[in-house]
């Protein structure tokens, strides 16, 4: 049930997005191995959108899919522009391992961008 609340409010975030004409690539995670996922976001990343949705990221041992990659108008080794990670979260207010997640997310994009977002969001609930 919470996994369905969770799903709905990360919908209902980007359908916002998409209302307010966002250019959004969405990145295919269902029945994709995970390595093309990885690749389809370097791609995606590379031709500057304002959102990529559900971006696989990888380094190491560690890997995930951020819910909201958002372009921000600092130059990276992208161009003039960079993302910082977006995550959605159904809670009232940010927990540690929040932080944790959204950190290890950032490290991720950072080797991609070569440049370490400034800051990270949680998308709440609230």
């Amino acid at each position: 049930m919470l996994q369905r609340h969770g799903d709905r409010h990360e919908a209902g975030y980007l359908q916002e997005l998409e209302a307010e004409r966002k250019h959004v690539i969405r990145i295919e995670t269902d029945g994709v191995p995970f390595a093309e996922s990885v690749s389809a976001t370097r791609n995606a990343l590379g031709s500057g959108p304002d959102i990529v949705f559900q971006g696989a990221l990888a380094g190491g041992m560690w890997g995930g899919y951020a819910d909201f990659l958002e372009r921000v108008p600092a130059a990276s080794g992208l161009g003039t522009f960079s993302y910082e990670v977006v995550d959605t979260k159904l809670k009232r207010k940010p927990a540690p391992s929040h932080v944790l997640q959204l950190s290890l997310y950032s490290d991720l994009l950072a080797d991609l961008q070569g440049r370490a977002p400034e800051y990270a969001h949680v998308q709440l609930g609230t």
